[in-house]
């Protein structure tokens, strides 16, 4: 599988960026400055504040999906793409029930759940 890894993104012009790539992940670990044009993060979006979600002056990534590792964090309460995944099924029940996380149901052997779509298409949200 040849996944190619760039040393730097092009200009940050949305279309040049979404034309040349099919998927931009945000997964830096850590924290950090960088941010650029994303569509989906992992955990929480670069830049943003585990606590406090999207920097007051907006300086964050906007990501189209969210993918909440564990739990959903409170500064995803920010979150305003369109999907926002769990994936968590990892947690055990005595840790679940200690911090009292309250988490979903994972459906079959999903390793992950939709917990929020600001999609309109119904079908598309039960699909997912």
């Amino acid at each position: 599988m040849a996944v190619p890894f760039l040393q730097m993104l092009p200009e940050p012009e949305l279309s040049t960026v979404e034309c040349t790539f099919a998927l931009i992940v945000d997964a830096v670990f850590g924290f950090s400055s960088f941010k650029p044009p994303v569509t989906e993060a992992i955990d929480l979006p670069s830049g943003w504040h585990v606590d406090n979600g999207e920097p007051e002056e907006r300086s964050g990534l906007l990501p189209e999906m969210l993918i909440s590792l564990m739990c959903p964090k409170r500064g995803a309460l920010d979150f305003r793409g369109i999907y926002h995944y769990l994936g968590g099924r990892f947690v055990p029940a005595a840790l679940e029930e200690k911090f009292e996380m309250n988490l979903p149901e994972y459906p079959g052997t999903d390793c992950c759940v939709l917990i929020s779509c600001d999609c309109e298409d119904e079908e598309h949200q039960k699909e997912h």
